[in-house]
C-alpha cells in the first residue's frame, strides 16, 4: 500500500462484544474471520453495532467464509462476502 493511502487508513482493535457506541461513523469496515467464533445472538449485537456505524453508502467487508444469512439487517449484499449500507 502506498504512503499516502496508509497515512489515511485507521487502524484499531475493538472488542467487538462490548462496543455500544463509538461516536462516529466508517466508510469502510473490515470484519474478516471474526464472527465465525460467535453465536448467533452475538453475531446479531456485531452486525448491528457495525451498521449503525456504517456511513451511508459505507461498505462492509467480511470473510469468504462468513455469511449474515440468517441475521437481521438492512445492509445491500453487493458481491461474496461485501455489504453496502443504503445511502440515505
Amino acid at each position: 500500500m502506498r504512503a499516502h493511502v496508509r497515512r489515511a487508513v485507521e487502524y484499531r482493535r475493538l472488542n467487538l462484544i462490548e462496543i455500544d457506541n463509538l461516536h462516529e461513523s466508517f466508510d469502510v469496515v473490515f470484519c474478516r474471520n471474526v464472527m465465525i467464533y460467535f453465536d448467533k445472538v452475538v453475531q446479531q449485537r456485531v452486525v448491528s453495532m457495525i451498521e449503525r456505524h456504517l456511513a451511508p453508502g459505507g461498505y462492509l467487508f467480511i470473510a469468504h467464509s462468513e455469511s449474515l444469512n440468517g441475521l437481521s439487517h438492512s445492509l445491500r449484499w453487493m458481491a461474496p462476502a461485501v455489504y453496502q449500507r443504503r445511502p440515505e
